[in-house]
């Protein structure tokens, strides 16, 4: 991957270490560090100052498709090729949770805050203290089979 000044085109850094193609990347809120997904269904965490890889998350066993950042970036999301949604501790370098196994490739996720009169459910468990900020999220899934799932982040 590469960072571009958008002013004058220059190459600014290169975000080397995906074995294949990568499919999504976004900037985290602070805007120094960037969030990347490839079909090596490994996750990374860039610095965007040293073009270092600071993170790299492995448990999808397909090419991840697409990724979502939760609230400031101590939660992520990725969505893979294998069916599933996960939900990754950032500070542990773990995968907290699937959020969700479809049985079909998801092909985009997007996280927001649901408004009260939608019921999100509760959670079976008491969630790990490492998550932080699923509380009233919402996860919507757009899976490959033509269908567009909502599911409560935090249940």
């Amino acid at each position: 991957m590469k960072i571009w000044q958008a002013a004058n085109g220059e190459i600014r850094r290169l975000l080397e270490g995906h074995v294949y193609d990568v499919n999504c990347c976004r900037f985290f809120p602070s805007g120094l560090v960037v969030l990347s997904g490839g079909m090596d269904a490994q996750l990374k965490i860039w610095s965007a100052e040293d073009a270092s890889c600071v993170v790299t998350f492995k448990g999808h066993k397909g090419g991840i498709l697409d990724t979502a950042i939760v609230d400031r970036g101590r939660n992520v999301l990725s969505c893979s090729r294998d069916g599933t949604a996960r939900l990754w501790d950032c500070g542990k370098s773990a995968c907290l949770g699937v959020i969700a196994d479809c049985g079909s490739p998801v092909n985009g996720i997007a996280v927001g805050t649901a408004d009260n009169s939608l019921n999100l459910g509760t959670p079976e468990k008491t969630p790990s203290e490492r998550e932080v900020g699923t509380e009233g999220k919402l996860l919507l899934l757009a899976r490959e089979d033509k269908k567009l799932q909502g599911v409560g982040l935090q249940s």
